[in-house]
């Protein structure tokens, strides 16, 4: 019998083009997640004009939004815009005493003059959000702000801290994103200049840090609130741990060892290092016995013994320890030097001291008094992101003994710590000599937190720690707040500090939100938000109103906008590819872009839309048969994988009667090959199983299959590194196996105890110290009824995998054959043996097979399986067919088609040809290139450098972690080569993340931005905004050109068409409304 997938492209080719005219389309409100499908839209335009470019002309302002990384679960609540107060009336402020060189412009200053009158405000929050459009200058704003009141920086007295719980700072705060750093530091300069700011950085250690072995006596070092030797430290790194405390008994005894050694020996003191530690005693037989303990975690399991999480044997044995009176301790401290500075002027010697920071590592350079040093401190989001430095807020937190295990409760709980080190003047001291330095201690006059919008996109322990972070004025900064429902709007009010437990009845029912918002999955959650609506939209709307403002500006109005759509057609091999992941993501209909499937499901079919491999593939040719060789490789390894699940779960007594009725009751719905292979096993014993999988692996061997067998079943392995380079916090304890387990089991504690018990079975004492480690585990108080429950949901769920990739993998053999086929022959319902000619009448089903839509209905009432292959089915997941399944036109062969051609695919190639394109109408124009994931982002790189197109990119396309990060710090100098360098040589193209480089940057030199494929978002208005927000960096004051030409990449008869019709139409609303704000959600 014909291919199904035949059948449906045959059908799709002889459709009408001019029906999709009259087809409904999905409206905007429709594109929020759970909204119900409505009739599927076609895409207009599909005649033979719509291979060339459309132009249209329109003003707009624009906005940014997030990706679709990690960021947190929302409520489905209704969609609603809220009007940002404009600053047209609002006064005017003086222009700062300090900006002698530049002045700030009239609508800057009544910004300005906002910001001066809500620091007077009285209640919780004496500040706001900024949300002045993008190039209207928010960043010289703020510095006019900080630069008014310089105060002297001094340190503070105990009896404050010892009150409030933070440390007072008289300076101001500036978070924002690390490729901004340089930006923010420039403008600093430029507004100020020598003769008003003085810019800092921290210094490195140029030199070794002096090594000091002090011998010291068990008895003279007497432990302290559960501290070991009377020593508290934190931190980690080459050089050791940092000390953040001592005992005064523990202090006598290291000064009096340290004068000792020598007359003038410098003592180790607070902020100093501890590089190691040996502890020797005499037994009762005249025995010597020492301990040796060097590694950072060691360190502190030994010196913090309450406070260790290790359960495993390593972190016992350091943890038991014994002491005598008589032990001999012999500590190795590296001491930093006394007259070397931690922080060092980088240029200027005005009255407004700042400080850059700039990476995590340098907050472990630095004492907690040198923040309180300086007016200003600017540092980089990413040290909240770097999870060394959620580790130090960890350790601070742990130290008051409350039991922490989230970020936002270990938050909370920092004041106390403060308000202990702050009871003696001793202690405070050590306070303030504390290393590694931590933003959260101080209560800071004013902090900023700029590129707001990006909060969005922040992991929640950012989230967490940025809301933490105390002052008298809180600021965010963005042109584009997320604040597309009332429950974004109360997620703003809580980084801002305005929500708290003793405000008005308004704030109290924003603050029950913000709680109950954290519960999204329990329907009383969502109950209690519809109750609500009213009141909570009355409540956030007042807060918009008295909070929030946004300026405008003529100057950026005048800048036009030029869209340009460029349809790309796939050739018959890329086609087969995205049909493919159109099937394995479950999309049979594009209407479902949005509403049906999940972020992850999208991103996968927009990248096959820009090329047709993320792999090394080196033509659309190969990638088609490396997608069947994955595809049998993926179908093996999970068949293999369920052999070896059963044999484990037999070895742990799990291979039960229970499993193998859930099993056997599963039979009817999978597919023919599966279940075959499937309801044999039912009748085996947990020896017979792995028996058959030692003799499926090695027939030759059949000495001991039970033992082999469980061999293979208790492999594991421990690494301390990321896939990307990265240094983990703690070793990653895995199972060794043909699939990864994290990829069938869906609840991460069956999961952990799975692996556990494996663990302990094998007697892997490296990998049960890494998986009791974890706050997850629980495996000590674990039932064998918990065990089998585990056992049975993983074994499920692999059946499921294995009949999802059997049925993806006939999936592409049929289209592999239709591909091959020229075969064209009249289709016909198999129900009603009528032709199917009418699109409109057609339907598919996830088996492929195709009939009209009234027939299969009629009989999927009757029988629930499909008539052609006997599949279980609900009539729920009946599709209709449209262009997603429609070959493409006959396309004119190339000659001579050139390697990059052939390497690169369709898109790719279009964009290389129109940059040249661009460059030669005008050798002086330069343009920006967005590319939302970074895989895709290296296969542009690679496209245009074939193509001979020269181009700048940033660092993030680098494997290694922590190369990036070192390379980050370049990022700026990429920019400033981009806006500043001209010539027929010179780069003309800047390829950037359109998740992670577009916020902040000002790119004025560029007056074409070209997006490769549209955003990919949770919300249309989120990727529309982030859309905006792109070419916000190239329209803002400073653009020389009297239009943006913006060229969108569309692949014809795919989701990217229904996906950039939705984007337009809700660019289109927002540039009808001046007044609202650009939202993202």
């Amino acid at each position: 019998m014909s291919s199904a997938v035949g059948i449906a492209c045959d059908l799709l080719a002889s459709s009408r083009r001019e029906d999709a005219a009259s087809t409904v389309q999905r409206p905007i409100a429709s594109a929020c997640r759970h909204a119900p499908a409505l009739e599927p839209m076609r895409p207009a335009g599909c005649g033979a004009a719509s291979s060339s470019s459309s132009v249209r002309t329109r003003p707009d302002v624009f906005a940014s939004a997030d990706d679709d990384g990690n960021k947190r679960r929302r409520l489905d609540t209704a969609h609603c815009a809220f009007s940002i107060p404009n600053n047209d009336d609002d006064p005017a402020a003086e222009n700062p005493p300090l900006f002698r060189k530049h002045a700030l412009r009239e609508e800057q200053l009544r910004s300005l003059g906002w910001m001066l009158s809500q620091e007077k405000l009285q209640g919780s929050l004496r500040g706001g959000l900024l949300a002045d459009r993008m190039g209207f200058g928010k960043t010289s704003i703020a510095i006019g702000l900080t630069s008014l009141e310089v105060r002297p920086c001094s340190l503070p007295a105990r009896s404050l801290p010892a009150s409030s719980g933070y440390i007072p700072a008289s300076g101001t705060l500036i978070m924002c994103p690390s490729h901004l750093i340089d930006q923010w530091e420039e403008e600093f300069w430029k507004f100020l200049g020598s003769d008003g700011v003085q810019l800092s950085k921290v210094a490195s250690l140029e030199h070794n840090l002096e090594e000091v072995m002090l011998r010291l006596r068990s008895s003279d070092m007497k432990a302290e609130s559960g501290y070991r030797l009377g020593i508290e430290v934190a931190g980690e790194g080459d050089e050791g741990v940092a000390i953040t405390h001592m005992s005064s008994s523990s202090e006598k005894s290291i000064n009096a060892a340290a004068r000792e050694l020598r007359d003038e020996a410098r003592v180790p003191r607070v902020g100093d290092r501890i590089k190691k530690i040996r502890c020797s005693h005499t037994d009762d037989g005249s025995r010597i016995r020492a301990m040796t303990i060097g590694s950072t975690q060691a360190l502190k399991d030994f010196l913090h013994p309450p406070r260790s999480r290790r359960k495993g044997k390593a972190g016992a044995k350091v943890r038991a320890a014994k002491l005598t009176a008589e032990s001999v301790i012999d500590i190795t401290f590296k001491l930093e030097s006394r007259e070397e500075p931690r922080t060092t002027v980088t240029r200027g010697k005005g009255p407004l001291k700042v400080l850059i920071v700039r990476e995590s590592s340098e907050m472990h350079r630095l004492q907690q008094q040198d923040l309180l040093q300086f007016n200003v401190v600017l540092a980089s989001t990413g040290i909240h992101s770097d999870q060394r430095y959620a580790g130090y807020v960890t350790e601070a937190a742990s130290s008051t003994g409350q039991s922490c295990y989230v970020m936002a409760k270990k938050i909370t709980v920092l004041p106390a710590f403060v308000k202990e080190r702050s009871k003696t003047a001793r202690s405070f001291q050590m306070l303030l000599h504390r290393s590694p330095a931590l933003f959260e201690l101080n209560s800071w006059h004013r902090v900023v937190l700029d590129e707001f919008h990006e909060s969005e996109a922040w992991e929640y322990r950012v989230r967490e720690m940025l809301r933490g972070l105390t002052a008298k004025h809180k600021w965010g900064l963005s042109g584009t707040p997320p604040m597309d429902t009332a429950l974004a709007v109360v997620q703003i009010a809580a980084l801002l500090g305005f929500i708290s437990e003793d405000e008005t009845e308004g704030e109290d029912l924003m603050s029950e939100a913000k709680r109950r918002s954290t519960h999204m999955h329990v329907p009383e959650t969502q109950a209690w938000f519809d109750r609500k609506e009213a009141s909570l939209m009355t409540a956030t709307k007042e807060f918009v109103d008295k909070f929030i403002r946004q300026n405008t500006s003529a100057l950026v109005e005048k800048i036009g906008v030029k869209e340009h759509e460029q349809m790309v057609e796939h050739t018959y091999e890329e086609r087969l590819i995205y049909r493919q992941a159109c099937h394995d993501q479950g999309i049979f209909d594009l209407a479902d872009g949005y509403t049906h499937i999940s972020l992850k499901a999208r991103k996968e079919l927009l990248k096959r839309c820009a090329h047709f491999d993320m792999g090394k593939a080196d033509s659309a040719d190969s990638a088609v048969l490396q997608l069947g060789q994955s595809k049998r490789s993926w179908l093996s390894r999970v068949e293999a994988q369920l052999y070896l699940e059963l044999a484990r779960a037999g070895a742990f007594g799990c291979w039960t009667q229970e499993l193998k009725t859930e099993l056997a009751a599963r039979l009817p719905s999978l597919h023919a090959e599966v279940k075959s292979m499937v309801e044999p096993l039912l009748a085996m014993t947990a020896g017979e199983l792995q028996r058959k999988m030692v003799r499926d692996i090695d027939p030759s061997d059949n000495q001991r299959p039970e033992a082999a067998a469980l061999q293979m079943a208790l492999r594991l392995s421990v690494t301390s590194m990321t896939a990307d380079g990265e240094l983990r916090l703690r070793p990653l304890a895995c199972l060794q196996q043909p699939v990864p387990e994290s990829e069938y089991f869906v609840d991460d504690s069956q999961r952990h105890l799975v692996v556990h018990s494996v663990a302990r079975k094998a007697k892997h004492g490296e990998a049960d110290d890494a998986l009791c480690d974890l706050a997850i585990c629980r495996c000590d108080d674990a039932t064998p009824k918990q065990l089998r429950t585990a056992f049975a949901k993983g074994i499920l769920e692999l059946v499921s995998l294995l009949d999802k990739a059997q049925r993806s993998l006939q999936f592409y053999e049929q289209q592999l054959g239709q591909l091959q086929s020229s075969e064209r022959s009249e289709r016909e319902c198999s129900i009603c043996l009528e032709p199917m000619n009418d699109l409109s009448t057609a339907a598919i089903l996830p088996c492929s097979h195709v009939f009209h839509m009234h027939c299969v209905r009629d009989v999927l009432a009757r029988i629930p399986n499909c008539p052609e292959c006997r599949a279980p089915l609900q009539p729920s997941r009946i599709s209709s067919v449209v262009m997603e399944l429609k070959k493409p036109e006959p396309q004119p062969v190339q000659r001579a088609m050139s390697r990059a051609w052939k390497r690169h695919g369709s898109k790719l190639n279009a964009v290389a040809a129109k940059l040249k394109e661009i460059r030669q109408s005008d050798p002086s124009a330069k343009a920006l290139v967005f590319v939302q994931w970074v895989d895709l982002e290296a296969k542009a790189c690679r496209a245009l450098q074939d193509h001979g197109v020269p181009f700048l990119h940033l660092s993030n396309l680098l494997e290694d972690v922590r190369k990036r990060k070192q390379l980050a710090l370049q990022d700026g100098q990429v920019l400033r080569r981009f806006q500043e360098e001209s010539g027929p040589d010179a780069p003309f193209a800047l390829v950037l993340s359109l998740q992670r480089a577009a916020s902040g940057t000002n790119l004025t030199a560029a007056s074409h931005v070209l997006f490769v494929h549209p955003m990919n978002a949770e919300s249309i208005e989120t990727a529309a905004a982030y859309e905006r927000q792109a070419l916000g960096r190239v329209r803002r004051i400073g653009q020389s050109q009297q239009s943006i030409n913006v060229w969108r990449f569309i692949t014809k008869d795919t989701v990217e068409e229904h996906i950039c019709k939705l984007h337009k139409k809700a660019a289109t609303s927002t540039s009808e409304q001046a007044s609202v704000d650009e939202i993202s959600s």
